[in-house]
């Protein structure tokens, strides 16, 4: 089996550290996290669940790393771009339904550019490696 590029490794560990920290703060910190974007609605439960779903990535994204074969992570990544989409469709429609404060603009503004650079990686990331 193919093994995953160098490019392709660091790609993935900039997305689970992207994803560690987010996880963080959604899973551990919720409150404050609500509390300093100015979140116009709030559900803590809800805020996990989140959190966890990136972690479940994260630590998927750390076994692709130890398994070093493209054939294996391909799956994964695959979840790990539809993911990434969603999440942006799903925050674009945020801003733009839910009225709120500037703070709270600002944040989903920048997980919105944030989410549309990772997307974009990982896309050409994925066909690169494809080939």
């Amino acid at each position: 089996m193919a093994e995953i590029s160098k490019e392709m490794k660091i790609v993935i560990i900039i997305n689970v550290i992207v994803g560690l920290i987010f996880a963080f703060m959604y899973i551990i910190i919720p409150d404050t996290v609500a509390k300093m974007t100015d979140a116009p609605t709030y559900d803590p439960h809800a805020t996990q669940v989140v959190g966890g779903s990136m972690l479940v990535l994260c630590i998927g994204g750390i076994i692709a790393l130890k398994r070093n074969e493209w054939e294996g992570a391909k799956l994964l990544w695959e979840v790990v771009i539809l993911w990434g989409i969603i999440t942006l469709i799903l925050n674009i429609v945020a801003v733009i339904a839910y009225p709120g404060s500037a703070v709270y603009i600002a944040n989903m503004w920048f997980d919105i550019i944030l989410l549309i650079v990772l997307i974009i990686l990982n896309i050409y990331m994925y066909q690169r490696e494809g080939k």
